[in-house]
């Protein structure tokens, strides 16, 4: 692994772990907390918590969009949402590490559950890159690594 990437994994544990110590500007801690609460809710279940934290018009591109493509507005998260816990019930995440280049925040997930027959389990690690404008998402994608995730944040800027 380069300096550059164990730099970033460091600057990921620091800001998880360190919150207290924390001297970013409001807006960027704004948005680590409201992709903590997007977590919290989907580990809950809360799909109109989840929801509240997303524009009206979000794009949500998931891990399998090259299979399914991806999803726009509150309508197409709840057929997501409504898929997701289809298919693996007992889905959760945990944030591992996160991180805020500027309207952005890059979350390293560990993902964990079993499909709807118990017959596969999952426990992958993802990245989400999420754009926030507002206190709410306006575009989020799920990818395999790191770099995957930031070069779709910058794409997404255009």
């Amino acid at each position: 692994m380069g300096a550059r990437a164990q730099l970033f994994r460091y600057i990921h544990w620091w800001r998880v772990r360190a919150p207290e110590r924390d001297t970013r500007p409001t807006m960027s801690q704004e948005n680590l907390d409201l992709s903590l609460q997007a977590a919290d809710a989907f580990n809950r279940r809360d799909l109109a918590a989840f929801l509240a934290l997303q524009a009206d018009e979000v794009e949500g591109i998931p891990l399998a969009s090259d299979m399914e493509g991806g999803y726009h507005g509150h309508g197409g998260l709840r057929r997501w949402w409504a898929a997701q816990f289809d298919a693996f019930p007992d889905l959760t995440i945990e944030v591992v590490g996160i991180s805020d280049p500027h309207d952005l925040t890059i979350a390293e997930l560990r993902m964990r559950g079993h499909s709807a027959s118990g017959a596969v389990p999952v426990n992958m690690t993802i990245w989400r890159g999420s754009r926030w404008r507002d206190r709410q998402c306006v575009w989020w994608g799920s990818f395999r690594n790191e770099e995957d995730a930031l070069e779709a944040t910058r794409l997404s800027q255009r």
